[in-house]
Order: C-alpha cells, then structure tokens, then sequence
C-alpha cells in the first residue's frame, strides 16, 4: 500500500489519498495509528506538515517509522522557510487562515533521525524509491521555494 498523505486536491494514482479535507475523521495528529506495523511501501507528503504543531512532529515520524515497511521511503516536499532565495522565507500565512508553521530540512531531520530513518536530502525529481510517484512539486525546479526529505526505514 501506498499513502498520499495530506494531499489536499492533488490525488495520486495508485496510492491512498488521505486529507482531513476529504476524509474529515483522519488528521495526522492521530490518522497513523490506523495503518498496521511494517504495512506501507511508502509515503508521499506535500506541503502538509507545515499545517501541524511542531509538538506533534515527533510522534508522526514514529508512527510513520512504525509503519513502513524495511527498505521503504518517506517523501517529504514542504516549504523552505529558512532559505534566503525562497519567497517563503521568514514564514508565511495561509490563504485559507490555516496557521502555517515554519518547516525547513534542519528544523524537520532531527525528528526524523530521532524516530530511526536514515535521511537524505534530494533534489526536485530525484528519488531513491523504485519509480518517481512519489515526487511531487508544484514549484518550478529552479526556484527554492520547496525542500526535499526522504527518510528511509532501515534495520
């Protein structure tokens, strides 16, 4: 199984597409713990963890650790807020009113690597998974508005 989590209208093929604006009983505070351990072959986020607390960041990089599979990847694409060329930088708002919270490849490794993956941080259309499904980017390559994450479950 494959999970598009936080995906808002931007639906992937093949994968579970998961938002608490289409399925309005899942949130990501809480919305893992649904999956059994080691069940998932990979996850796919896009410009959604800056929507959680960063309190919260913690439990889901476990809760996702749990629930992949050996060898398998967590996509992560959110907006550079710490990079002088993107226009993110500093923060911003939302357009909806949703509070938007600062992310950034520092500020979001350190739970990853506590939660076990190993980390690296790719470019654009680059991967480390088996096809490009799981890449996504709404920005043109060139332009630093995004970062890249993907976190690997390994022994």
């Amino acid at each position: 199984m494959r999970l598009n989590l936080g995906c808002g209208n931007h639906q992937l093929d093949g994968y579970v597409n998961l938002d608490k604006n289409l399925n309005p009983h899942w949130y990501w505070e809480t919305g893992l713990g649904i999956f059994p351990t080691a069940s998932i072959e990979c996850i796919s986020s896009s410009h959604t963890l800056m929507y959680v607390e960063p309190s919260h960041w913690g439990k889901i990089c476990h809760e996702a650790y749990r629930i992949l599979k050996i060898g398998s990847i967590w996509r992560i694409t959110e907006d550079e807020c710490d990079n002088p060329l993107s226009n993110k930088f500093g923060g911003h708002t939302s357009k909806g009113g949703f509070t938007v919270y600062q992310t950034s490849p520092d500020r979001f490794r350190p739970y990853l690597l506590a939660a076990g993956f190993k980390v690296y941080e790719v470019q654009s259309e680059e991967t480390r998974f088996r096809d490009n499904t799981i890449c996504q980017n709404y920005y043109p390559p060139e332009v630093a508005n995004s970062f890249f994450l993907e976190a690997i479950k390994c022994l």
